[in-house]
């Protein structure tokens, strides 16, 4: 699942699924789509593009909001995958593993990428703890 397809070959008996992370919808769509699930990985993420301490202004010379996307992606997709994958296990009545990646930024935090730094350190140290205090 990813928005834009690899341009790498993909192996025997693999399917891609063309998937907005940061939607919803698309998520659900995805995980109904793929049925049975034994193992789900949260991989997604994005990287700030432009640096978070830099000015940007509108039209009107107001300061512009900073993009969302980058928490949209890095801890609402990944939240939102795990619920799904959950949700989906639990109805197949059969155990599976979750695997949620981060980055050597959720412990050592980048100066340069303070958001990432911040949405892999919400993911590794939130959504993978709670999972172990509830199971």
């Amino acid at each position: 699942m990813d928005i834009n397809p690899s341009d790498d070959e993909l192996p025997p008996n693999t399917h891609f699924i063309k998937t907005d992370v940061s939607s919803w919808e698309s998520l659900r769509e995805a995980v109904t789509k793929i049925g049975h699930i034994d193992i789900a990985v949260a991989n997604a993420a994005v990287s700030e593009t432009v640096p978070f301490f830099q000015d940007e202004f509108d039209e009107h010379g107001q300061l512009k909001e900073p993009n969302g996307l980058l928490l949209d992606v890095n801890i609402h997709g990944v939240i939102n995958f795990v619920k799904l994958a959950l949700h989906q296990m639990r109805k197949q009545k059969t155990e599976g593993s979750i695997v949620i990646t981060s980055s050597a930024t959720a412990y050592a935090p980048e100066q340069s990428l303070p958001v990432y730094s911040a949405g892999k350190h919400a993911v590794c140290n939130g959504v993978e703890r709670q999972n172990e205090i509830t199971d």
